[in-house]
């Protein structure tokens, strides 16, 4: 409880309203849309526009990876992935999380998180083409 009182203070001090996105921005929380921003460009751009466009989005709004792992984790139940590919993604970001604790370099891992939506939607495309073929 005391916690969200000191979020709810610090949000009032930092703007003039208290609302939810003033929330996520003064504790520097992802906001849902962008996630889910980030998670279109994961499966539908290229890697370097999905690259560009979660570099620019972190340093823009002051993001870390660490906090869009954990939102995309949430995300992923959402989303109309086949199990397999369900499975592959929760692995990899168990991984990913494991290894930025472990301090490994932000862009090598962000790298990695697109490359794994990549895998996931090749997959896919994969999979529509024996289907219809």
């Amino acid at each position: 409880m005391r916690k969200a009182l000191n979020v709810l203070q610090s949000t009032s001090m930092a703007s003039d309203i208290v609302s939810a996105t003033n929330v996520y921005i003064c504790t520097g929380t992802p906001l849902p849309e962008d996630i889910e921003a980030i998670m279109s460009k994961m499966v539908t751009e290229s890697f370097t526009d999905a690259f560009r466009f979660v570099s620019g989005l972190k340093v823009d709004k002051g993001l870390a990876l660490v906090d869009i792992v954990r939102d995309l984790h949430s995300l992923v139940f959402t989303i109309d992935f086949d199990v397999e590919s369900r499975l592959f993604i929760l692995d990899r970001l168990a991984q990913l999380e494991e290894r930025m604790a472990s301090g490994a370099n932000e862009s090598l891992q962000l790298a990695d998180l697109i490359g794994t939506f990549q895998v996931v939607r090749h997959h896919a495309l994969d999979q529509a083409a024996t289907a219809s073929a």
